[in-house]
């Protein structure tokens, strides 16, 4: 569900998450297999979050990932290079 307080709110999102062989080293990948519109996620719907990246730590559990990507739908991330180019949602 989206959180509360968003534009997402009420909304029912669907995720794929795909663990490497060398997880909990690598970070998982999370996509969102839903439509949706978010500065933060392409049109692939993939996701541009710190600790899907660089920022992993093997300390991250996936609850704290996914709480981080609910995080993510309530407050974008409008700094660097977390902002996926408009053009990016233009088929």
């Amino acid at each position: 569900m989206g959180p509360e307080d968003s534009p997402y709110q009420g909304g029912v999102f669907f995720l794929a998450i795909h663990f490497p062989t060398d997880y909990p080293f690598k970070p998982p990948k999370i996509n969102f297999t839903t439509k949706i519109y978010h500065p933060n996620i392409n049109s692939n719907g993939s996701i541009c979050l710190d600790i899907l990246k660089d920022q992993w730590s093997p300390a991250l559990t996936i609850s704290k990932v996914l709480l981080s990507v609910c995080s993510l739908l309530t407050d974008p991330n409008p700094d660097g290079n977390s902002i996926i180019p408009f053009n990016l949602f233009i088929d």
